[in-house]
Order: C-alpha cells, then structure tokens, then sequence
C-alpha cells in the first residue's frame, strides 16, 4: 500500500511529498521535493505533481534494484533461453500434431475409398 503526505511551505516555495510503502514484511518511505524559483510563480499543484513523481521515482529505483539483487542477469538469461526452448518444442509439437491429423485425414479417405 502507499501513502502520500504533503508539506506546503508557500513562503519558501518548497513542496515535499513522503512517500510511504508497505507490505507484508516492511515498510519503506520515499521524499520528494519541489522548490519553485524565484522568477517563478508559486504554484501548489504543480509543486506537489513534482514533488510526487520525484518521490515514486526514487521508489522505483529501490524496488528495480531489489528486483536485479533477487533476480541476477545472468538468472533471467537462463530463464529466457529455458522459454525460448519451451516455445520451440509447443511449434514442433503443434506441427506434428498437423501432420498426424493430416495423416489421419489421409487415412480416413482412403477408408472411406475402398469398398467392404
């Protein structure tokens, strides 16, 4: 689950968001933060559409990096050569099962051909 808490400063122009998510085993908590320039106009939306995208960034970044420790390259290479293989014995599997009802159809006619 996540959860979003904002902090406005208007007379600083700083908008931060704390990201928190949880699951079943932990919890993690992500900040964002948005300063608006001083040529800029203050815009509290804006501030917290970009404080928010900052802190999901971060987020991200940790769970794609936990996804690459739990996960190594050189595992999912292994993982897509044993799906590759997989793929190519369903072909020849669904090609043979065309020619044996080819075979059949075959069969069936010459039956059908002869007379009893």
């Amino acid at each position: 689950m996540r959860t979003y808490n904002y902090k406005v400063n208007k007379e600083k122009g700083v908008v931060t968001c704390v990201l928190t998510v949880r699951s079943r085993i932990m919890s993690d908590v992500f900040v964002g933060i948005a300063r608006c320039s001083k040529e800029d106009t203050f815009d509290e939306d804006f501030g917290k559409t970009i404080a928010r995208q900052r802190a999901v960034l971060k987020a991200n970044k940790k769970e794609l990096k936990n996804f690459e420790s739990m996960f190594p390259e050189s595992y999912l290479n292994e993982t897509e050569k044993t799906i590759k293989q997989i793929r190519s014995r369903k072909e020849a599997l669904r090609s043979n099962i065309g020619t044996l009802v080819a075979e059949i159809e075959d069969n069936l006619n010459l039956i059908d051909e002869q007379e009893y």
